[in-house]
């Protein structure tokens, strides 16, 4: 009986150890109390993904990753940045490559050297609602961000949105855009618990310690041809409207004018920063059933830099992508798409500031 008592004495003690030190490493290599604490935020924090399933032919795998901030395929230090890029999906470009994203074929084809350094700053889902508040919960954390330039690469999601607020006459615009019960404009849950297990893993230095080996290791057998066997999953291109438009027309009108005041806000928290803003309009497949609605906020878009001397880069009707082409879902563009997207703005950019 003593001998147990003993061996359990023995191991209670050496649980009470672990856990002292597990405490002391959180609290030194852990996020808790430090300036980068992100709390419960969907900030994708040191993410690491080699994706061997596409949804394009591709002969060699991607590799998709995040720095310790958040911010997609990031090799600079902030304080060197000259471009930051702010969107969506088309933006984060989560299924292409991280070194052919059009972010970084903006920044090799560049012929301006005072502006090679772009940040991309990509947030499947947002609108133009979630770029305002980025300044606030994200770009704000980070005193020696100043580029000279902020690029609003807009559109896509606030015609979506547009479109689900007008088919719901109770629907609140500030609440942010919410679909798989995330709300996409203010980087939360709906959930509580996944609240909380999210809190935990931005903060965890256990977390971050297991990220930071998973990162390397991945990050090494990609560099070795980790895979060459690429499956293709297939994603259909929508090009009849999902939704009953049998829309309230007044919630339609009210979002434009919600559109606008976004596009007012983002103009002046960019150039509170000192930064030059640029909006870019969006364009998809020629057969995508949102055209319709797209075309509205690009318009309202290219109004407003038209009415308040600000600078807009028409891409919608400049540019010339191909339905099968350049985008593998309509909407999004693969490979040789952002390749063409990378390519249009980086001549634009060297147009309007030349050296």
């Amino acid at each position: 009986m003593n001998k147990i008592f003993s061996l359990l004495k023995i191991f209670f003690y050496n649980v009470l150890i672990i856990i002292f030190i597990l405490i002391i490493f959180e609290l030194i290599v852990g996020n808790w109390f430090k300036s980068n604490y992100y709390g419960n935020l969907l900030i994708p924090i040191n993410k690491n993904k080699i994706l061997n399933k596409l949804p394009y032919d591709s002969y060699e795998s991607s590799f998709y990753s995040t720095d310790k901030n958040g911010f997609r395929a990031n090799i600079y230090d902030l304080k060197d940045i000259n471009i930051l890029v702010v969107g969506g999906s088309t933006t984060e470009e989560k299924y292409i490559d991280d070194n052919l994203i059009w972010t970084k074929v903006l920044e090799k084809t560049l012929i301006n050297q005072n502006y090679n350094k772009t940040l991309n700053a990509g947030i499947g889902g947002q609108t133009s609602y979630g770029h305002v508040n980025m300044f606030d919960i994200w770009f704000s954390r980070f005193e020696n961000l100043k580029p000279q330039i902020i690029l609003f690469y807009l559109g896509i999601n606030d015609a979506l949105y547009m479109i689900e607020t007008s088919l719901n006459v109770n629907n609140n615009h500030g609440d942010g855009r919410s679909f798989n019960n995330v709300n996409r404009d203010l980087l939360t849950n709906n959930n509580l618990f996944d609240n909380y297990f999210q809190y935990i893993t931005n903060n965890s230095g256990l977390v971050l310690l297991f990220k930071i080996i998973k990162g390397n290791f991945l990050s090494f057998k990609y560099k070795i041809r980790y895979s060459k066997n690429i499956d293709n999953f297939q994603t259909p291109v929508i090009t009849e409207n999902p939704y009953d438009m049998t829309y309230n027309k007044l919630n339609f009108n009210n979002y434009i004018n919600i559109y606008k005041t976004n596009l007012s806000l983002l103009s002046k928290k960019s150039l509170d920063k000192g930064s030059i803003p640029i909006f870019i309009t969006q364009k998809v497949s020629d057969n995508h059933w949102i055209n319709e609605y797209l075309s509205i906020i690009n318009s309202e878009t290219n109004k407003f830099c038209l009415n308040n001397n600000n600078i807009c880069i028409n891409l919608a009707e400049e540019i010339s992508l191909h339905n099968e082409n350049d985008f593998y879902d309509g909407v999004h563009t693969n490979p040789t798409g952002s390749y063409k997207v990378g390519k249009f703005i980086a001549e634009k950019i060297d147009i309007l500031f030349k050296f």
